[in-house]
């Protein structure tokens, strides 16, 4: 069956007729009415989970050995860690009985040089894991609501963990687990959105920025209290978490539909109604290319929004698809052509991709149907030149692969911004590196085949790509499911680099080989991997 490039996403429907000669004066024929579901979810994709998921998935390559993997808390604070395959990665999960509705936070805790794993239960605990799943602390206290976030408050040059607590304590931890001098601080109202944090006052140490029901947006420093101006009261229960820019100016939004740009003064920049609630908090990057910052977020009716910092309005926005929204959307190139496209999934983790222009990409929506949008995270998870975006339901996670020359421009991947979850633009990754022959300080690499699933004909194959990190003798080898070699490439004196070879699916003597599972090893300067592919005639 051929399918058109530009066929709709979905259930495609067809007729399949069989005709065959009985006699001379009779033929058979039978006719079936087919169908099959065409999709961009990357192979083996969704996952699903025996357990409810609500925190945003983070992409890292948590054991380093050199390959990323989808890291999945669910709500009783298992962890799960998934490879590109859906695999979950040996050792896997490390299991907890605890109560967690909000995100991870995801940072270097204990100065090893290995992120950690920060986690806020409702069950009273704040505690972080080490890459081992070794606990580096434990602080008890009561319920915790937010997903806590790992900022440098005393300006020591070490970070600290900052969490809300359900008594509206806020509360700042060492490294140690040990509460930091000034804290907790007990705030005027209770809150349900989330905080950010950055040096707002220019002076030693991260202020911490939250908003509270009673609309106080409170900047509180080391000290545990408010910076000069703050808090300032916005009239309306703060609803959309606040984020920071890149000079400083907070973006807030309320439940009234109201929202604010507040310079580092305290003093308000703009303000507008806009007429819906903010879905959870706005998000910053620079639309554009002028070199200045806009702000962009969604309405929890389905409106997209991207402005400028005076207030005024971003050429042929807003837009809407008028669909209920519950997570804020994210901004990354994801077509390489050098503009930031925005990208927000509904209520039903439908996926919506929007040019600057106001234009959808072509296959936007890419339809999902699954209840229950968690955040979402883009990265190259398999490192094939395109962009996955991987976000889930309420008990599945996705992963879509745009299929698409990815661009270099990552400035608001996952939520927050980034994984130590600061909602400050300052702290994201803002470029991703693209040219694939740039080799990062790891290992040798092989890298999952593409196509895969794979047709052989007259000229169809699939591409092995694998990396060396100085010049060697490499090795790919392919076996089938009966562990019996069939193909070989030997490969002397290649260079540093990214490298290819093409496979027709001939053994070593030019016949056709089966369909099948099949398995091809890489070797090459004492670095062994395995990956599997499937071939199709």
């Amino acid at each position: 069956i051929s399918i058109s490039p530009d066929c709709a996403l979905g259930t495609c429907h067809y007729n399949l007729h069989i005709f065959a000669p009985v006699n001379e004066d009779i033929s058979y024929h039978r006719s079936f009415e087919l169908s099959f579901e065409l999709s961009l979810f990357q192979q083996n994709w969704p996952w699903q989970s025996f357990y409810t998921l609500q925190a945003n998935p983070i992409i890292a390559d948590f054991n380093a050995d050199g390959e990323k993997e989808i890291l999945v808390t669910d709500v009783t604070g298992n962890i799960n860690l998934l490879n590109i395959d859906a695999e979950q990665t040996e050792g896997f999960p490390w299991e907890f009985e605890e109560n967690i509705f909000r995100s991870a936070a995801y940072g270097d805790i204990d100065g090893d040089s290995f992120d950690d794993i920060v986690l806020a239960s409702r069950n009273n605990r704040i505690f972080a894991l080490n890459n081992e799943g070794n606990l580096i602390f434990d602080y008890n206290c009561c319920e915790q609501f937010l997903t806590p976030l790992i900022s440098d408050i005393d300006g020591d040059g070490n970070p600290e963990v900052v969490s809300l607590s359900s008594d509206r304590n806020l509360i700042v931890l060492n490294s140690s687990g040990n509460l930091l001098e000034n804290f907790p601080v007990e705030l005027s109202a209770i809150c349900n959105s989330e905080i950010a944090s950055a040096n707002i006052d220019g002076i030693q140490g991260n202020e911490i920025v939250i908003g509270t029901y009673d609309g106080n947006l409170s900047v509180i420093n080391k000290f545990g209290e408010n910076a000069d101006g703050f808090p300032i009261n916005l009239e309306s229960a703060i609803s959309a978490a606040p984020i920071v820019l890149d000079n400083f100016n907070i973006a807030v939004g309320c439940n009234d539909g109201m929202f604010y740009l507040i310079n580092p003064s305290a003093e308000i920049v703009f303000s507008d109604d806009f007429g819906s609630r903010i879905a959870n908090s706005p998000i910053a990057a620079d639309f554009d290319n002028d070199g200045t910052l806009e702000i962009a977020f969604a309405t929890i009716n389905g409106d997209i929004f991207v402005i400028e910092q005076d207030g005024s309005g971003f050429e042929n926005f807003p837009v809407s698809f008028g669909e209920t929204v519950s997570n804020p959307p994210l901004a990354v190139d994801i077509d390489n052509d050098n503009y930031l496209e925005i990208l927000c999934f509904n209520a039903m983790n439908d996926l919506y991709i929007f040019n600057t222009d106001g234009s959808q990409i072509g296959f936007s929506p890419i339809p999902v149907g699954l209840v229950g949008n968690i955040p979402a995270s883009v990265e190259d998870v398999d490192e094939d030149g395109d962009f996955e975006i991987v976000s889930g339901s309420s008990n599945k996670i996705i992963v879509i692969d745009s299929k698409l020359s990815k661009g270099n421009k990552i400035p608001w991947h996952t939520y927050r911004g980034n994984y130590k979850r600061t909602g400050f633009y300052g702290d994201n990754e803002i470029f991703t590196e693209s040219d694939e022959n740039v080799i990062e300080n790891i290992s040798e690499k092989l890298f999952q085949n593409v196509p895969n699933p794979f047709m052989v004909g007259k000229t169809d194959g699939t591409v092995i790509k694998f990396m060396l990190t100085e010049t060697a003798k490499s090795e790919i080898s392919i076996y089938n499911i009966k562990g019996e070699k069939v193909k070989s490439f030997v490969l002397d004196g290649l260079k540093k680099g990214v490298h290819r070879v093409f496979w027709d699916g001939k053994d070593d003597n030019q016949k056709r080989v089966g369909s099948g599972i099949y398995f091809y090893k890489f070797n090459a300067n004492n670095y062994e991997k395995t990956r599997k592919m499937l071939l199709i005639r």
